[in-house]
């Protein structure tokens, strides 16, 4: 018997490090083989466990069990383990009931899918079958529309194995031309837990349909196919089946409804359910079910059809009762001359689909499943071969049972004679794809649909070579080249054309976010009618710019279908696919990224295009710095630095109005006021300045682990100046390390290679004294900036405080303005909800003191010392930087919008400090990991950190920043970085809020920076 409680065991060895990864899967594998003897004695012998060790895991088993209640399916599923260890468990085939604890186990674990299916958002019904269903879903992750198929909650529990077994056959197929698997697991859905597959979304129709349209004179589709465009798709399926032969699968279920033809052209063999990994032993379930296709047919009586009509096209094996959704697998009726019968000829078996006799080889459809390999494959695609030049399956017949008979006798009328006789009953025009079938494709169609599996051809390769061949005729080697040039030409039209349109499409996006942002909350139906204009442009021009991409696209495919070494046409799809890759890049979306490179590779016979792609860059980086001391603190009396708040904003009524144009004088940051009158500090454009050589500089290159960008690899790259040094493209981190006797401090500098681009940046290097206590150097320059880091930024050097300003350092300020006698000043910048302040005012000795409150004042929010300060407003703020200029001798002010998202992203557009995936274990955010709502020490997330060192930027607290949030709209102000009161999305480093300026929330404090350079 396999316990849960002896697999407990194992993981909590490995997880605990009581026990080396190998040994526990040795042992388990043994103990799966063998179960006579519990897994902790195999363990025990495996792993060589001391008695002290045992009896360890023991106690940790114990406690398990005891917080599960002694319920050991409920604590393994609570216990953490990795996902990889959990697929490579499910591998060995754990039986059902170990298997769902398990996979619950491992999707706690980050980056996999939430218990509860949160990161899965599901949509409409797609399609519904006998014992599941498909759904199109959101990846909230990702950020990608997906498709879900799900088990049914009452489906028999060998439906889970077979459910795993197809996900895993599935994922093994990584090729262009199979449907990629992007996750497997269990989730909650309809209030139970279901086993899912999650599957890219297909846009487009399966090929059955197409036909079907074709068939009927569909206007778009004789527009836009050809026999020759059809022979290049069919092509594409005989090249993803090869795939699937040389990893050891057959499909077993080949028909046109199992191919889909994507928005794009792409083409993709799908349903894999029934699939076989030639050497495995076949499931009893499944070959049960096989097996009895045969009988369950042969006994299937069909009701007499009027005469003239025909059995509808590819009877599907699935539940014959009425259903409210198709089924998975879904094909039309076969039209016929005048008239159709969309009904579908159906039978039961468990409410599986089981195969499709139209298309089923001769040794399947009699029964003698144990015989089917590749070459039963090839027959199917000599049936699907049989319909694109037919428009119709291999057999007419009237009864189900009639089908069957004619396939085990294996007699196939050709092609040329069943297109010819469908055309000859047609009445009006010819039908265009009715047209004569040459000799050498009916020749190709009887050796793929041979009876005997031995005169079929031995591989889809071959199949392919022979279509290929005819391709490419001699006689037609002329007339080929001269359409694949002309074809090759309208390619290039549409490309030029579909690159122009992504330019506007482009525009006309950033218009359309302009003009919906100039809006105000209150706009009448008929002021918004602006904006609902530039979002009709923007749907107007994405949808010529997927036209134009079909285009050319069908273009060069049907190029490629006469010329297949057409360097114009391979050229051309390589742009057109690097267009594709190039906007999955943009929005960052890797799978998309992965799709499109694999596509590329169809066409990248050279690797030239391939090669564009990871074109290396080179980075040159020179060091400088001032020779003057503009930046030495201002020791005079009475000096001081503030914000002046009156920004000359063009208004009217007090409320900004975006559509009114400023005044040439106006400004969005308010000025700084020094006093006495004529005081300065920091440098200016003019200050004199000198180049520093052979400055030691680093690099390491960033690379995504444990979903955090971590820098690996450090070496030292060369000294200063460091001049066009080759790097591949990626995002590095480079330090520039001055000599200790040099008296200048170290500086970051993060860089981005792009393919065939150059990182040139000039790095101005500071004293040690020069930056001030508590911050940390974040050298000026451009950086990818907004929510897709798309957008252009730039900043100048900027020293930010590492930590935001603390509850103790605010308390210094408000008690400091005591002293000096402004009671009714420090009383005015007091933190503050609604009803009251926050801070304890004391009067001792006659003199008025404030303190933080402790739990029993407030229990709500008992404040300490080293939270961030919160709930003051944008005004105190400026008042505590104009108190600590005053009070240091150097310009303090808080950071503007840019200089908080560079501090926070660096110059790489990551979304957020630590990297690119938003996760409650980084940093402190609603539900974090610290298990308490509620602010946290600075400092305490240690993955919040930014590469320049910043930290607590994508939570704890955010921060007001100096410009406005919506320009110019007074008397809002911009907030940045995350809280501990909302969602991990809010920590984005492009994520704006906006309060007004006199507002207070306890969720928001503010962190100061210095700016070196002098306020003109």
């Amino acid at each position: 018997m396999h316990r849960e409680s002896d697999l407990l065991f194992a993981l909590l060895a490995l997880h605990h490090a009581l026990a080396p990864r190998e040994a526990v899967l040795g042992s388990i594998a043994v103990w799966l083989a063998d179960s006579t003897q519990p897994l902790p004695e195999h363990l025990a012998a495996a792993a060589s466990l001391s008695r002290r060790r045992r009896k360890a895991i023991e106690a940790l088993l114990d406690a398990a069990l005891e917080e599960a209640a002694g319920d050991a399916a409920r604590a393994l599923s609570q216990t953490q383990v990795d996902p990889a260890l959990a697929r490579e468990l499910v591998e060995l085939r754990l039986p059902p009931h170990l298997q769902v604890p398990l996979l619950a186990a491992a999707e706690r674990a980050p980056g996999t899918t939430a218990a509860d299916g949160t990161r899965y958002r599901l949509g409409t019904e797609i399609g519904r079958g006998g014992l599941g269903r498909v759904v199109e879903a959101q990846d909230s992750r990702l950020g990608r529309e997906v498709a879900i198929k799900l088990v049914i909650a009452a489906a028999p529990e060998h439906v889970s194995g077979r459910f795993e077994r197809e996900a895993r056959l599935t994922a093994r197929l990584d090729h262009p031309h199979v449907v990629p698997v992007h996750d497997f697991g269990a989730m909650t859905a309809d209030g139970t837990r279901q086993l899912f597959l999650c599957m890219k979304r297909i846009h487009g129709r399966d090929l059955g349909s197409l036909v079907d349209l074709i068939a009927k004179e569909d206007p778009a589709a004789l527009d836009a196919w050809s026999r020759a465009r059809l022979l290049g798709v069919f092509q594409d399926i005989c090249l993803g089946v090869a795939y699937a032969h040389s990893k050891d699968v057959i499909h077993r279920d080949l028909k046109p409804s199992n191919v889909m033809i994507g928005e794009f052209g792409e083409t993709l063999v799908v349903d894999w359910g029934l699939a076989k990994v030639l050497g495995e032993t076949e499931p009893v379930e499944v070959s049960r079910a096989l097996q009895r296709i045969t009988t369950t047919a042969r006994h299937a009586q069909e009701p007499e059809l009027p005469v003239g009509e025909v059995l509808p096209r590819a009877p599907t094996l699935v539940s014959a009762a009425a259903r409210p959704k198709p089924p998975l697998s879904h094909h039309d009726a076969t039209v016929v001359p005048g008239r159709t019968r969309p009904a579908s000829t159906s039978l039961t078996l468990e409410g599986d689909i089981l195969g499709t006799p139209a298309y089923m080889p001769p040794e399947q459809a009699s029964g003698r499943i144990a015989e089917m390999d590749a070459r039963s494959d090839i027959w199917s695609l000599g049936a699907i071969l049989y319909e694109l030049l037919t428009l119709g399956p291999p057999f007419a017949a009237t009864t189900l049972e009639e089908v069957m008979a004619k396939v085990k006798e294996g007699k196939v009328e050709p092609p040329s004679s069943r297109a010819a006789h469908r055309q000859a009953a047609r009445t009006g025009k010819p039908h265009p794809f009715l047209a004569p079938v040459p000799a050498e494709l009916d020749a190709i169609v009887a050796r793929a649909m041979g009876l005997r599996r031995e005169s079929r051809y031995a591989s889809a390769l071959d199949l392919h070579r022979d279509v290929q061949l005819f391709l490419e005729g001699v006689k037609e080697r002329e007339r080929s080249e001269r359409e694949a040039r002309e074809f090759a030409e309208t390619g290039q039209r549409e490309l030029a054309a579909f690159r122009a349109l992504g330019e506007k499409f482009n525009l006309a996006r950033e218009t359309s976010k302009r003009v919906e942002r100039e809006l105000h909350a209150a706009a009448t139906a008929e002021a918004r009618r602006p904006a609902w204009d530039a979002e009709d442009e923007v749907h107007r021009l994405e949808s010529q710019r997927i036209d134009a991409f079909t285009r050319a696209n069908a273009a060069f495919s049907a190029a490629l279908a006469r010329r297949p070494d057409s360097r114009e046409a391979l050229d051309g799809k390589c742009d057109l696919f690097i267009e594709r890759y190039l906007d999955a890049e943009r929005r960052r979306d890797r799978s998309e990224m992965q799709m499109q490179w694999n596509v590329l590779g169809q066409y990248d016979l050279d690797g030239r295009a391939r090669a564009r792609l990871q074109a290396p860059g080179k980075l040159t980086l020179r060091a400088f710095r001032y020779t003057c001391d503009c930046l030495k603190p201002v020791k005079k009396k009475g000096w001081g630095a503030a914000h002046v708040e009156d920004e000359r904003i063009a208004f009217e009524d007090g409320v900004g109005q975006p559509r009114l144009k400023p005044p040439p004088d106006s400004s969005v940051v308010p000025r700084i006021a020094f006093r006495p009158k004529g005081a300065r500090w920091g440098h200016r454009h003019d200050c004199p300045r000198e180049e520093v050589k052979g400055i030691g500089i680093t690099i390491a290159r960033f690379e995504e682990k444990d979903r955090r960008f971590v820098a690996v690899s450090e070496t030292l790259i060369g000294k200063t100046p460091l001049a066009g040094a080759e790097l591949a493209r990626g995002s590095y981190r480079c330090v520039l390390i001055p000599s200790a006797a040099s008296g200048l401090a170290p500086a970051v500098v993060p860089v981005k290679i792009d393919r065939g681009g150059k990182w040139e940046q000039d790095v101005r290097l500071y004293a040690i004294d020069d930056i001030p206590a508590g911050h940390l150097y974040v050298p000026g320059g451009p950086f990818a900036s907004g929510p897709q880091a798309g957008d252009p930024g730039m900043t100048g050097d900027v020293f930010m405080r590492r930590d935001a300003v603390t509850c103790r350092e605010y308390l210094d300020y408000v008690n400091d303005l005591c002293a000096e006698g402004r009671l009714a000043e420090a009383r005015s910048r007091l933190p503050r909800g609604t009803d009251r302040p926050y801070f304890v005012e004391e009067k001792k000795k006659g003199k008025v003191r404030f303190r933080l409150p402790d739990r029993k004042e407030d229990p709500q929010l008992a404040w300490e010392d080293t939270w961030p300060a919160c709930a003051m407003s944008w005004h105190d703020a400026l008042a505590w930087c104009a108190w600590e200029s005053a009070r240091t001798g150097v310009v303090v002010s808080i950071p503007s919008g840019h200089e908080f998202e560079k501090a926070s992203r660096g110059v790489d557009g990551r979304a957020f400090p630590f990297g690119d995936h938003g996760d409650m274990a980084f940093s402190n955010v609603s539900r974090g990991s610290r298990g308490v709502m509620g602010p946290a020490p600075v400092g305490t997330a240690p993955a919040d950190i930014s590469v320049y060192g910043v930290r607590d930027l994508a939570g704890n607290m955010k921060t007001w920043c100096l410009d406005c949030n919506v320009d110019p709209k007074r008397p809002a102000r911009g907030t940045r970085g995350g809280a501990w009161s909302m969602g991990v999305e809010s920590g984005h480093s492009a994520e704006v809020g906006g309060l007004p300026s006199t507002g207070r929330r306890w969720f928001i404090g503010f962190r100061t920076v210095v700016r070196p350079q002098a306020w003109e």
